[in-house]
């Protein structure tokens, strides 16, 4: 691999095992909470979970996957997974979603637009190189709504995983 492509993918890696926000306390009650088995998208993603290559830029996510994680369920197409850093006490989210032909596994990327719920917070954080950007805490409720407001707005650095072929017209969801 010459050294731009090198460049490029580890760039990513770090976006997607970091991304961009971290928040003090789980922005989800485990009460809102069901298994990933529970739900029909979720059942896809068990089921293809393993065509995940074992590398060192998916070895996680592919781990926190196979574990059959607790979930939100944003709608049937949109799961979000809450997850404690393995490198300090914050919680991570990753947005799992699909089209027809792929899955995708997303790390939220910074967004300035976003609507923040009176109460939370966001602090740049400025802590060691390839730490978060954003830290958000607050009143629970309100960090509940501005997850949910990044996941659903921010922008999104994805990981699609192929489980139909594109190339087939008509290819059921």
């Amino acid at each position: 691999m010459n050294s731009f492509k090198l460049s490029v993918t580890m760039a990513l890696a770090s976006v997607l095992l970091s991304g961009c926000y971290r928040f003090v306390e789980p922005p989800f009650f485990q009460g809102d909470l069901i298994r990933m088995e529970d739900t029909e998208f979720g059942k896809i993603i068990l089921a293809h979970a393993g065509a995940l290559p074992e590398s060192e830029e998916t070895r996680n996510l592919r781990r926190d996957i196979l574990s059959n994680p607790r979930v939100y369920v944003v709608s049937e197409d949109f799961l979000i997974l809450q997850k404690q850093s393995e490198q300090d006490s914050s919680w991570e989210l990753t947005v799992m979603t699909r089209n027809g032909h792929h899955l995708m596994f997303c790390q939220l990327l910074e967004h300035q637009g976003v609507e923040i719920p009176e109460g939370a917070a966001l602090k740049r954080y400025q802590g060691a190189p390839g730490s978060p950007a954003l830290v958000a805490s607050g009143p629970p409720e309100a960090v509940k709504q501005l997850a949910l407001n990044l996941s659903l707005t921010a922008p999104k650095a994805c990981m699609a995983l192929p489980f139909n072929d594109a190339s087939k017209p008509g290819v059921a969801r």
